[in-house]
């Protein structure tokens, strides 16, 4: 079932999904929620509320994207990575899609403007730009459980993202993580420390 959707309604190859769902996987072991940063269309928001449903399990899933698009390019981004597509998804769209579940809660805006109470077990980041992949990180890092689990979408992927690097090389601290870069999929992976 996910991967007709992902086929549809998602820009990550099937390998970064497979990855990304596999770290989800194990990271839902641990107490807490899950975010969504920067859902898109909400593919992978359907989906980790599917399985938390399937599975009983007592997590809300935060759903969060500008729904506008991308916002404005700063000088660590590359201004020409999206030619015409700017990545807007409909927030009605997803809302549709996430109405079945119980557990989805979607917030329309950018991360900067948003603050996140619930403690989270898995964190998936996925804003293509240096400030807004940092903005995300600086609001879902101090929430993230020990042994929880962060995955960054774009990580290495110049020269299109080239400030997805750069932002988590800034923030993501070692003496706190465990760090794996992914470079043939576009990923960082991340496990909090105990």
């Amino acid at each position: 079932m996910f991967w007709e959707w992902h086929l549809e309604h998602s820009v990550i190859s099937y390998e970064r999904a497979e990855r990304v769902l596999e770290v989800f996987r194990i990271a839902c072991l641990q107490p807490g929620d899950i975010a969504d940063v920067g859902c898109y269309r909400g593919a992978f928001s359907s989906e980790f509320c599917r399985f938390a449903a399937y599975h009983a399990l007592d997590k809300q899933v935060h759903c969060f994207d500008t729904f506008a698009g991308l916002p404005e390019f700063g000088k660590h981004d590359n201004s020409e990575a999206t030619g015409d597509q700017r990545y807007a998804a409909d927030l009605d769209e997803v809302l549709t899609k996430l109405t079945p579940y119980d557990n989805a809660h979607v917030y329309a805006g950018n991360v900067a403007n948003f603050t996140l109470d619930a403690k989270l077990c898995f964190a998936l980041v996925d804003l293509d730009l240096y400030q807004s992949t940092r903005d995300a990180l600086h609001l879902v890092m101090p929430q993230v459980v020990p042994r929880g689990w962060l995955v960054i979408d774009d990580y290495g992927a110049e020269p299109w993202w080239p400030g997805v690097r750069r932002a988590v090389d800034e923030v993501l601290d070692e003496s706190d993580w465990d760090i794996w870069h992914l470079p043939e999929l576009f990923l960082c992976v991340a496990r909090k420390l105990p």
